[in-house]
């Protein structure tokens, strides 16, 4: 095995392991996310139980607080009927004590709801805050899990290209093909020239002779016409 083949098997021997870490991560992501809703459906639970005390503590201090003035608007109407003389001022007086009575009883049962609303109020604005930063938190989870799936699909990705890629190398058969290709056409293509310029010699030589005839036969024609000027001059 060659070192950059080494290195190669290496290279993705670690991948697959990072890409392990990064699935090992995503499952976790998976579990904090399925337990933190479970929290929150259990917080949420008692928040609508704690929710719902709270309104009938309020339902009950509204009512009992128009009972209460109820009962004083009846002894003001006896003390004033009884000052016009409508009703006897002593039967008047008696019944207004026992209606301020009555009052009082129900603005110490107001007092006792309205501290248990007090109580329970309390807990339901402790129960959303916490509800709201534990939903804040699933949220921050899940843009985290889906961070993490998409760079766990992109290091599949990328590592199965990667992997491709490596099996196009020196030892891939289909590059060995090629290669063998590539020589088997330079023979071809060597053979054509060979035999192109064996086919080509006879005519060069063909070529050569006949120049080389007509530059003879120019040469005697120059000598001729030179002596026949020489005979003209000299005669």
């Amino acid at each position: 095995m060659s070192f950059w083949k080494r290195i190669l098997t290496l290279g993705k021997a670690e991948a697959s392991n990072l890409l392990s870490k990064l699935e090992d991560s995503t499952k976790l992501v998976k579990q904090s996310i399925f337990e933190l809703e479970k929290e929150i459906d259990q917080v949420q639970k008692s928040f609508i139980e704690v929710k719902s005390i709270a309104v009938r503590e309020q339902y009950a201090i509204e009512k009992l607080t128009q009972e209460a003035t109820d009962w004083r608007k009846k002894a003001t109407l006896l003390v004033t009927q009884a000052s016009q003389g409508k009703i006897p001022e002593e039967k008047a007086d008696d019944l207004a004590k026992q209606a301020l009575g009555e009052a009082k009883k129900t603005d110490q049962q107001i007092a006792l709801h309205t501290e248990e609303y007090t109580k329970q109020n309390a807990a339901v604005t402790s129960l959303e805050q916490q509800l709201d930063k534990m939903k804040e938190v699933l949220q921050q989870y899940r843009n985290e899990l889906t961070a993490l799936e998409t760079r766990l699909k992109l290091a599949k990705v990328s590592q199965k290209i990667e992997t491709q890629l490596g099996n196009f190398g020196e030892n891939n058969t289909t590059h060995n093909l090629i290669n063998k290709l590539h020589d088997r056409v330079e023979e071809e293509e060597a053979l054509a020239f060979s035999m192109k310029s064996l086919q080509e010699q006879p005519k060069k030589l063909e070529v050569q002779i006949d120049n080389s005839l007509a530059t003879n036969d120019d040469h005697d024609q120059l000598e001729q016409e030179l002596s026949i000027l020489k005979e003209k001059i000299n005669s």
